[in-house]
């Protein structure tokens, strides 16, 4: 569990940042790890929702501090990387102008698509467990749902 948060905080803010560089990632990642060490030798009181806390809040911290007192990446890299990735987040407003329409349909289709991950993970769990009166309504709910995201996937 140590190892999840310390790669988690600089995963996620490579795609929602837009000055994050790779030596906060760098950074950012070796203080998670050093973290987690630091959680594997503490005595047995402390929790998983406090190990979760300590590393991802360092790793967080750690990723800022090494991001702000580094080199930015140049502007053509980080535009480059924004046209052809067109993340969400924190980029320059007039990057984001032509795709607010794309990101507006993204965060429609998170839920449906959420929904449906859940349900994919979820049916071998009923199939397995015998749990007949669940099976078909979510097996239904989980067919509509695939449905309704290759239908989207086909119109953009």
């Amino acid at each position: 569990i140590q190892l999840f948060p310390a790669f988690l905080i600089p995963f996620a803010l490579r795609w929602f940042w837009g000055r994050f560089n790779g030596a906060g990632f760098t950074i950012g990642i070796i203080a998670g790890f050093a973290a987690a060490v630091v959680v594997s030798f503490l005595p047995e009181g402390i929790n998983e929702v406090q190990t979760l806390s300590f590393v991802s809040g360092l790793s967080f911290l750690a990723s800022i501090a090494g991001t702000l007192f580094t080199q930015p990446v140049d502007e053509a890299t980080r535009h480059r990387f924004y046209q052809q990735i067109r993340p969400l987040g924190l980029w320059p407003a007039d990057w984001k102008a032509a795709h607010t329409a794309e990101h507006r349909a993204d965060w429609i289709r998170l839920p449906v698509a959420l929904i449906w991950q859940i349900l994919t993970f979820l049916l071998p769990m009923l199939l397995v467990l015998k749990l007949w009166g669940w099976l078909f309504p979510a097996f239904v709910v989980w067919a509509v749902l695939l449905i309704r995201l290759k239908n989207d996937l086909l119109r953009t």
